[in-house]
């Protein structure tokens, strides 16, 4: 359920952004279906295993929270600093549902 190209540009040229610790989101809704991609920068992360383990991470954290999102959205979760250093798993998953909740996906 991730973002092809074509909906990834979209999402990043039109979607509503919202901010959290340890995120950036853009979310384009309404959607065909619920999409998300994961994004660890360069910026944050040199090097290219430190960027897969932190969008593996990030995909690990939001998957249980994929049954409660009742809407059908484009979003794209951006990495900010603070997350790599924070190892807690249930912290990012409480940042992302606080995130959710803010862009009003959840309740």
């Amino acid at each position: 359920s991730r973002l092809t190209t074509k909906l990834f540009n979209e999402a990043m040229k039109n979607g509503k952004v919202v901010h959290s610790t340890f995120f950036i989101a853009r979310i384009q809704s309404p959607a065909e279906a619920l999409r998300i991609s994961a994004v660890a920068p360069v910026k944050i992360a040199k090097t290219a295993a430190l960027r897969n383990r932190t969008r593996r991470r990030i995909y690990a954290a939001i998957r249980p929270l994929l049954v409660e999102v009742p809407s059908k959205a484009n979003i794209i979760l951006i990495a900010k600093a603070p997350l790599l250093q924070n190892d807690d798993l249930g912290a990012v998953r409480d940042d992302i549902k606080a995130l959710f909740v803010k862009a009003g996906l959840l309740r």
